[in-house]
Parts: structure tokens; sequence; C-alpha cells
């Protein structure tokens, strides 16, 4: 295929609601999130809701709505209690989201003004409001020189298309991201054809090399 007309492998399938199923690679996340000075409060406490949107795979208004109570420290897990149509499910937690989280509890723990009911709360104790979550994503992406693909909802599209990347079973993905059917799981195998590409061409050609 002539590269000039060749479909930009970013955006090429559409969500439910028609959108491009935008994703971000590692290191572009990375780079959005050096924009954040994480030795002040407000910093870090939007690194840790942005990580947790990027490798578990929540909304943003779940993230804005875990209580402490959600978090399951021991066993690796976090319960949404409100999900889309105020679902309850449950998500996996890295090694790595862990232990941002737990920096977070750590701060929150040694400050008054960031107790209550919210995990991730104002300094007045109030809920984030996914607005804030939002307007941060852009100047973030501002700073990092990229563009609009890098959104809130972009990074929960990473999630389920890095996952599936990285052969994870789509039914245990579509558990993670809490789609109601498969089908919608299985989108993101067409976001990320490259590495689909690279797997068949290992196992076909070691095949012939073999014949």
């Amino acid at each position: 295929m002539d590269s000039a007309h060749a479909p930009d492998a970013h955006s090429g399938n559409r969500d439910n609601n028609g959108e491009p199923l935008d994703f971000l690679e590692d290191e572009e996340f990375e780079a959005l999130m050096a924009g954040l000075h994480i030795q002040y409060v407000t910093p870090l406490r939007d690194r840790c809701m942005l990580e947790l949107m990027h490798k578990a795979g929540l909304r943003s208004f779940e993230v804005t709505g875990i209580r402490p109570r959600d978090i399951k420290w021991s066993e690796h897990e976090l319960i949404v209690a409100h999900g889309k149509g105020d679902k309850w499910g449950t998500v996996a937690l890295l090694d790595r989201t862990i232990a941002w989280l737990a920096r977070w509890a750590e701060v929150r723990r040694h400050n008054p003004k960031l107790g209550g009911e919210w995990f991730f709360c104002t300094h007045n104790r109030a809920k984030v409001c996914t607005s804030h979550l939002r307007r941060r994503i852009i100047k973030l992406r501002q700073n990092a020189g990229l563009d609009e693909r890098a959104h809130c909802h972009a990074l929960r599209h990473s999630c389920a298309t890095d996952a599936l990347a990285h052969n994870i079973d789509p039914a245990d993905v579509q558990q993670q991201m809490r789609h109601a059917r498969l089908a919608t799981t299985l989108r993101y195998t067409h976001v990320r054809p490259r590495g689909r590409v690279d797997r068949w061409r290992r196992k076909m050609e070691g095949s012939a090399d073999g014949q």
C-alpha cells in the first residue's frame, strides 16, 4: 500500500459513539507525565489518577469516584462501585500502579486536609471534577507537543490496546475494561495492527523454515 494513503493506525477504528479509538504509545504517555511536577501534592494526585486510566483502564468519572475502601491492596484489585450504567465491577492493578497509589495514600495520610470520603480529593476534601482531568490532559499534551489523540479516554483505549497486543485473553481484557459485549473489546485488536502482523509473520515464517 502507498504509505501516503495508509490508514492512521492510531485512529483506524471507532467506538460506539463513532469516535476514533485513539491510543497512546508508552513513550507518549511518559512524555505527557513528564510535565507533572510530582513533588507537589496536586500534580502527584493527578499523576496517580492518570496512571489508573492508562494502566487499569478506568474512565475518568470512575477514577474520581474511588473511595479509600475500594482499593484492595493485598489482592491488587480495585472495586469500581459505580461504573458505566452504575454497574459494579473489579479491575486488576499492576505493581507499578499500586506503588503510585501507595505514594498518594502516604501523602493523604499525613495531610489532614486530604482526608474524607474520596481517595482523590481537593484540599478541602471535595471530589475532584472530571473536567479538571480534561483540562490537565490538554495542558500536558501541549507541553509535550502531542496532538489531540492525547485525551482522557485515549488512556483507557491504550490499556485495552496494549493488553491485546501482549496476547492477554480477550475475555480477560473484556472483564478488565468491563465491556458488556466481547465484540466491543475485539475492536481494539484492529487499532494496533503491527503487533498482529509481527506475530503472524513470526509464526508463519517459522513454520515455513521448519518444513
